[in-house]
C-alpha cells in the first residue's frame, strides 16, 4: 500500500513537472517552455506539428501521436523540413512533453531543430538512443527524466554546446550538468569545471548510492537529485551558493548530507537530513 501511494505521489509530481516547465540556453539561462498557440495543427508522416504564429516559416513538433491515436512507431526521425499545404517549413523546435510517456525506442532529431523544450522525452521508459545535430543549443528540463533505457546519446561533431560522457550530459563544456543516465556508477563523481547541476538532472535515477560534488560548484537547482531511492549519501561542497529548495527531495535511503564546513551560505540540521541557510 505504502509503494503504490509513493508510485501516486511521484506521478503527481511529474505532472506538476509538465505543467511548469522551463528550459535553458547555452548560458544556463532560463526561458519559459511552452507549446506554441494560435497555429494550424497537421500531421506529417507520422509525426504532429503545430504552425507559429509569428509569420515566419518555422514550426514545433507537438506530438508524435496521430489524430487517430495510433501507437507511435518504435523508430522516429524528426525531420529538419516538412510539408503542409504545399509549403515547406523548417522545424527548429521539440514541444513540452511532446514524446512524454511514450513508446519509442529511437530518435534521430534532424539538423536545424535547435531546442527540446522540458520534459519532452519524459517517462520514455523503452528509449535507448537519441542523436543531437549540430544546430541544438538547448534543452529544457527533465527532458529525460526515467527514461530509464536511455544510454546512448550520439552528438553530431560539429556542435559546440554539449558533451556526453560516462553516462552524464554536459552543455558548454563540462559547466553545466543537465542529465544522467542510469548507466553511471553507483558512486558518482561529478568532474571539475562543472559550476552549475540543472533541475532534475538525476531526477529517478536509481542507480547512484553517493554523489561526490566538486570544489567550484556553485549551483543546484530544484529537484536535481528529486526520487533518487538508493542516494544514501551527498557532500555539498564550500563553493555552493544557491540551492532552489530542498534538491534530495523523495530519496527514502538519504541518511546523511554534509555541507563543508568553509560554506558560508548553508549548512545542514543536527540530524544531518536538512539543508538551511547559514547564519
Amino acid at each position: 500500500m505504502k509503494r503504490f501511494l509513493n508510485k501516486i505521489i511521484i506521478a503527481s509530481l511529474c505532472i506538476v513537472l509538465l505543467l511548469s516547465g522551463s528550459g535553458y540556453d547555452r548560458k544556463g539561462r532560463a526561458y519559459a517552455a511552452t507549446i506554441p498557440t494560435g497555429g494550424e495543427d497537421f500531421a506529417f508522416e507520422g509525426l504532429r506539428y503545430r504552425l507559429t504564429d509569428d509569420g515566419s516559416k518555422t514550426i514545433a513538433v507537438v506530438t508524435g501521436i496521430d489524430k487517430d491515436g495510433k501507437v507511435l512507431k518504435d523508430s522516429i526521425v524528426i525531420p529538419s523540413k516538412v510539408t503542409f499545404e504545399d509549403e515547406q517549413y523548417s522545424v527548429r523546435r521539440i514541444a513540452a512533453a511532446a514524446f512524454a510517456y511514450s513508446d519509442i525506442i529511437e530518435a534521430e532529431i534532424s539538423e536545424g531543430v535547435e531546442r527540446i523544450e522540458a520534459s519532452a522525452f519524459t517517462g520514455c521508459s523503452l528509449l535507448k538512443r537519441i542523436t543531437f545535430p549540430a544546430s541544438l543549443d538547448s534543452i529544457g528540463t527533465g527532458v529525460f527524466s526515467y527514461c530509464r533505457a536511455l544510454e546512448n546519446i550520439e552528438i553530431a561533431d560539429f556542435n559546440e554546446v554539449f558533451i556526453y560522457e560516462n553516462g552524464m550530459l554536459f552543455g558548454s563544456g563540462y559547466e553545466y550538468l543537465f542529465w544522467a543516465s542510469q548507466s553511471v556508477k553507483s558512486r558518482v563523481s561529478v568532474p571539475e569545471g562543472t559550476v552549475r547541476i540543472m533541475a532534475y538532472a538525476f531526477e529517478g535515477n536509481s542507480k547512484i548510492k553517493k554523489v561526490i560534488l566538486p570544489a567550484g560548484l556553485k549551483r543546484i537547482d530544484k529537484g536535481a537529485f528529486f526520487d533518487c531511492p538508493s542516494l544514501t549519501s551527498a557532500d555539498i561542497p564550500a563553493t555552493v551558493t544557491a540551492m532552489d529548495g530542498n534538491p534530495f527531495m523523495y530519496c527514502p535511503s538519504l541518511t546523511k548530507i554534509r555541507v563543508a564546513s568553509q560554506n558560508e551560505a548553508y549548512c545542514t540540521s543536527k540530524s544531518g537530513l536538512q539543508i538551511g541557510r547559514a547564519h
